[in-house]
């Protein structure tokens, strides 16, 4: 419903909520609505990632400042993030996050991760992703270092991996979560290091069965 009100793809954190890797608050300034997204930092202590209006759009640094006022945290991320990225920015963030994942999937003997995604009526959702060592699918709780920080980075491997997806889908510019929405999966072959995406749009597609054109009354006599 947050999406929705406020046309942004905070659904689509929906697997961080659920694993308890974030929060979603809702703070008012001046009768404007914003989203918060709150995560516990490398320190321990609760902060706020990321704020975000209507649309997706960042308020202003004063804005920011007086969310953090009322709510009494501060930010665990730079205070100002740009409204639009160039999708080749973010694809080479992705992949440079996936790069880093490699080593600690590896020494978790990891064979391959795949990740689903879903959306339509402006929401959508990536799910968490699906370890297996071989053909076995494992638990993440047997993933000891999922939450644990990668080496020369400030992010755990969860958040990472989120992160990756996220960039690389909008990377594509394929609006997957409006109107019938797409779906597609992401997969990385850990021993290779292959990455494969596939990313699909849904259409509606319509034939007319019948027409007909019926005057339901005799058409009235001209007057001269």
């Amino acid at each position: 419903m947050e999406g929705l009100r406020q046309r942004h793809c905070v659904a689509s954190y929906d697997a961080r909520i659920r694993l308890g890797s974030c929060a979603i608050a809702v703070v008012f300034v001046d009768r404007q609505r914003y989203t918060v997204e709150l995560r516990t930092g490398v320190d321990g202590t609760l902060g706020v990632a990321q704020v975000k209006g209507r649309f997706n759009q960042a308020p202003s640094p004063e804005v920011q400042q007086r969310i953090l006022d009322t709510i009494g945290l501060q930010r665990h991320m730079p205070s100002h993030t740009p409204l639009h990225r160039d999708p080749v920015v973010h694809q080479q963030a992705a992949l440079d996050a996936l790069r880093q994942v490699l080593p600690v999937l590896r020494a978790e003997q990891i064979d391959k991760i795949e990740v689903h995604f879903d959306g339509s009526g402006d929401s959508g959702m990536i799910e968490a992703p699906y370890f297996f060592r071989g053909s076995d699918l494992i638990d993440p709780e047997g993933v000891p270092s999922l939450d644990a920080i990668v080496p020369g980075t400030d992010k755990s491997l969860r958040d990472l991996l989120d992160v990756a997806f996220e960039d690389y889908l909008n990377s594509t510019g394929v609006n997957w979560y409006d109107s019938d929405g797409g779906f597609g999966t992401f997969q990385i072959d850990v021993a290779t290091g292959h990455f494969e995406v596939d990313v699909n749009s849904r259409y509606t597609e319509s034939t007319c069965e019948h027409f007909a054109e019926i005057e339901l009354e005799e058409p009235h006599d001209q007057v001269a």
